[in-house]
């Protein structure tokens, strides 16, 4: 039954229904911002990257064929919007000095603290902030993978259809970046 309405819904947004594409969004919105937000850690950078791929969703749901489930290629354009939001900062940054002269004289630049708030790490318990915070240390390619398969829980095949790969190589993958995950993982506590 789902499926069924999920399926009208799909056909009645890529003929220009705005109700059928909000539903849409209120149907996935919650997994892909949880997506997003695994990717960075970051609610700013979740937000941003969840309204992105749901942008070019609307922009690009009459080219949606069916070839692989709504689901999937929703979740390939949201890994698709974290990457290229995660590029785009990483070429923006640049090095300041800490000290800055302003009209007032010279001054300390705060520095944001991007580490989970005493809150999240409370709520996520210390070893899910640990493990967090290894993932996000990892290759954008074990990072992603890891998130579809034990944080999203999806398929081999769901993946492999997200990320253009065959069920072998998903398997493969997985495992390695399981094993670096460990690797950076107990770096961090012996640290």
């Amino acid at each position: 039954m789902v499926q069924k309405d999920e399926n009208a819904l799909i056909e009645g947004a890529k003929k220009g229904g705005e109700e059928e594409f909000e539903a849409l969004v209120l149907m996935y919105q919650d997994i892909c911002y949880n997506i997003s937000y695994k990717y960075f850690l970051n609610h700013e950078d979740a937000l941003d990257a969840t309204q992105d791929a749901f942008i070019k969703v609307y922009k690009n749901i009459k080219k949606f064929r069916g070839d692989s489930s709504f689901k999937t290629w929703l979740f390939r354009i949201v890994m698709n919007s974290c990457k290229d939001i995660s590029r785009k900062r990483k070429s923006r940054i640049q090095p300041e000095s800490i000290f800055k002269e302003g009209e007032e004289g010279e001054f300390t630049l705060e520095i944001e603290d991007k580490a989970l708030s005493p809150l999240d790490t409370v709520i996520k318990g210390e070893e899910s902030g640990k493990l967090m915070k290894s993932l996000n240390k990892l290759h954008e390619d074990h990072k992603e993978i890891l998130i579809l398969r034990d944080i999203n829980d999806l398929s081999y095949e769901e993946i492999g259809s997200i990320l253009s790969l065959n069920e072998v190589t998903v398997k493969s993958r997985i495992n390695r970046a399981r094993l670096k995950l460990r690797e950076v993982y107990f770096e961090e506590e012996g640290t």
